[in-house]
């Protein structure tokens, strides 16, 4: 069984008189945008707009502050973290959400490289779960 996409060409070659190699060149040079496009998304930088002016003057916290004190323990956090994104042994996650998702966000704990915004909620909410806020 192959894909949605795969699939789908091959039917519409099929019946509707659509070039089949054409239709895969079509997916193929579509899925290369996409990985780009995914690829870059890591760097991008935006550029001064109208939407940017607004929030002139405010500064991001300081690199010099290393520790957070968000009287949760780190250790906690690191749990709520790779909590957030087990999965049950018999579930078969797609490997592009594993590699971009479930184990960047592993990996980023583990290392304590900085995390990402989802991450950060994550561990928010989990805390608020684990001390019985809910």
């Amino acid at each position: 069984m192959g894909s949605v996409v795969k699939n789908s060409a091959e039917n519409s070659s099929k019946n509707e008189n659509i070039d089949l190699t054409q239709s895969k060149s079509e997916i193929s040079s579509f899925n290369s945008h996409l990985k780009k496009s995914f690829d870059e998304a890591a760097s991008y930088e935006p550029q001064s707009g109208p939407f940017l002016r607004r929030w002139q003057g405010i500064e991001q916290a300081s690199k010099a502050i290393t520790v957070w004190n968000t009287g949760v323990n780190p250790e906690t956090l690191r749990y709520i973290a790779v909590a957030s994104v087990k999965t049950p042994t018999d579930f078969n996650v797609h490997k592009r959400i594993y590699k971009a998702h479930i184990s960047e966000r592993i990996n980023a704990v583990e290392s304590n490289r900085p995390i990402d915004w989802s991450t950060a909620e994550a561990m928010a909410i989990g805390s608020l779960l684990i001390q019985g806020d809910h």
